[in-house]
């Protein structure tokens, strides 16, 4: 678990301890919206970390050698 997963894993556990104490609405808003906020920073640094490779076919078919793949 790096340092973004724990900081959904501790903002994920403020909003449920908020929750079970009965905390003011616009505190338990103030929780989620940042429990929110680092998720999806959490899933764009997974997304970013994927290899992602970008081949257009039609402009450069594979070529391995004298053999060529067209698809």
């Amino acid at each position: 678990m790096n340092v973004y997963d724990q900081a959904v894993a501790s903002a994920k556990e403020a909003f449920k301890t908020a929750l079970d104490t009965d905390v003011d609405a616009a505190t338990l808003s103030e929780l989620w919206r940042h429990y929110l906020g680092l998720r999806a920073i959490v899933d764009k640094i997974a997304q970013t970390d994927k290899p992602q490779f970008n081949i257009d076919l039609q402009q450069s078919p594979l070529t391995f050698g004298d053999d060529r793949i067209s698809l």
